[in-house]
């Protein structure tokens, strides 16, 4: 007798996850966001779950979490109604004017007038 285990999952996946599983012999239960709102909620949260995971891998792993968070970045800039271009433009100007993050500067305290 074969067991069946069956799991809830309640996240965001890739869209040939289900297929994946079925391919494998198992089943999915799925449901398609409609709202345009809705999946940009789903998406952030998504983004956060896979920063996360960078932030626990390894060098090993990092390649693969790393193309992760980059995937979900372009779909929220995508459902956004951004365009990828512009979001380039801009992280450029920041750069510019705040730099970037490759001298490991951390900020210990301040003092404010």
């Amino acid at each position: 007798m074969v067991k069946i285990k069956n799991k809830t999952w309640n996240k965001l996946v890739r869209d040939k996850i289900p297929e994946i599983i079925e391919l494998n012999g198992g089943q999915a239960e799925i449901e398609a966001i409609k709202d345009p709102d809705e999946k940009l909620v789903w998406l952030k949260n998504k983004l956060v779950e896979e920063a996360k995971e960078v932030k626990k891998c390894g060098q090993d792993g990092l390649i693969e979490e790393c193309a992760d968070v980059l995937t979900v970045l372009e779909s929220i800039i995508e459902a956004s109604g951004l365009d990828w271009e512009y979001v380039e433009k801009i992280q450029k100007e920041k750069d510019q004017e705040r730099g970037r993050f490759e001298k490991g500067i951390i900020l210990k305290t301040t003092k404010e007038k």
